[in-house]
């Protein structure tokens, strides 16, 4: 029986979608891609701080994988270490 691609597999690799994918929250923790906990994701999308999520139905979140890896790109041009990134979920003047 072949292996499913999907985010619950452990083999989903998250770096060959395309930017245009949309994926949920696990998926972008189980990857890496999130250095934050869950409650700090949602703290910076409150705050324009984090992509918003697209709501896919009512009971599905997801987010544009394009605009995280950009997000993401960007922090990294920041002068900040990662443990910085719950001072910035909490002031409102740490990012633009």
């Amino acid at each position: 029986m072949p292996l499913k691609n999907t985010e619950s597999s452990p083999y989903f690799d998250i770096d060959r979608l395309p930017d245009s994918a949309f994926v949920r929250a696990n998926a972008l923790f189980q990857s890496g891609s999130l250095p934050f906990s869950r409650a700090t994701l949602w703290r910076l999308v409150k705050a324009g701080k984090f992509p918003a999520p697209a709501k896919i139905s009512r009971s599905i979140t997801a987010w544009n994988l394009g605009d995280v890896r950009r997000w993401h790109a960007d922090l990294s041009q920041l002068p900040i270490h990662r443990t910085h990134i719950w001072e910035i979920a909490h002031d409102d003047q740490a990012l633009p």
